[in-house]
């Protein structure tokens, strides 16, 4: 996910950091589907630049931005670089932390329904690596359930939790993400029977002119379904 630059030889090489799908899919499957809302590969654009955000988990103990790093060897963080041992070389590797809390500003800027709510980054390397520190918020990967629920005071109502999981929904830009047309409104179960934007989770009003839901946050939103 990044450029790592072998130290030894001077040279700039192209090697993707990015977690193997399948081994951390299969951790995140113990969580309960009904307490985490899960989105992946989560594609983001701001001013003509992309970005994609591994996994994005929205719970009520809070949202987790998860960005995965497939590094094998030793990682090792030193007078403020970050260093990949591997095979008697030693490479330097983007700053994890620094990448990951640029997606965070870049999420709260892009998606409103974020913008005050506290994100939890995680950093996961894959399981062969040997992380060379310890830092809070990165780990291997056969740790990251017991990570996520290592967070179990609520701190968000399941009623906000599908309006910014629906929020994210529509502000996913990836050609290859879900299909948000069969999400034109979120309808939360519950006595008042209430439907909510799916752009910045607004509580929808009725447009007697239009016969339509219109989004009363006009100043930052506006949308009509």
């Amino acid at each position: 996910m990044g450029f790592i630059t072998s130290l030894s030889k001077h040279s700039l090489s192209k090697i993707s950091g990015k977690l193997n799908e399948y081994p951390l899919s299969l951790f995140l499957r113990n969580l309960d589907k009904s307490d985490y809302f899960i989105l992946k590969d989560y594609n983001l654009d701001c001013n003509g630049n992309s970005s994609v955000i591994d996994y994005i988990i929205v719970s009520k103990y809070g949202i987790f931005v998860i960005n995965s790093k497939n590094l094998p060897g030793t990682i090792a963080h030193k007078d403020g670089k970050w260093i990949q041992k591997i095979n008697g070389s030693e490479n330097l590797i983007e700053n994890p932390v620094l990448e990951t809390y640029n997606l965070v500003n870049l999420l709260k800027k892009e998606v409103i329904a974020v913008k005050d709510i506290e994100i939890i980054p995680i950093i996961i390397f894959n399981a062969t690596s040997k992380l060379d520190f310890n830092l809070n918020g990165i780990i291997n990967s056969p740790e990251i359930i017991r990570k996520i629920k290592s967070y179990n005071i609520p701190k968000i109502t399941q009623k906000k939790c599908e309006c910014i999981f629906y929020s994210l929904l529509h502000s996913n830009n990836s050609k290859n993400g879900l299909n948000v047309s069969k999400y034109p409104v979120k309808k939360i179960i519950d006595e008042s029977n209430k439907h909510f934007c799916p752009k910045c989770g607004s509580k929808l009003k009725v447009s007697e002119i239009e016969k339509s839901f219109v989004c009363p946050n006009n100043n930052k939103c506006g949308s009509k379904l």
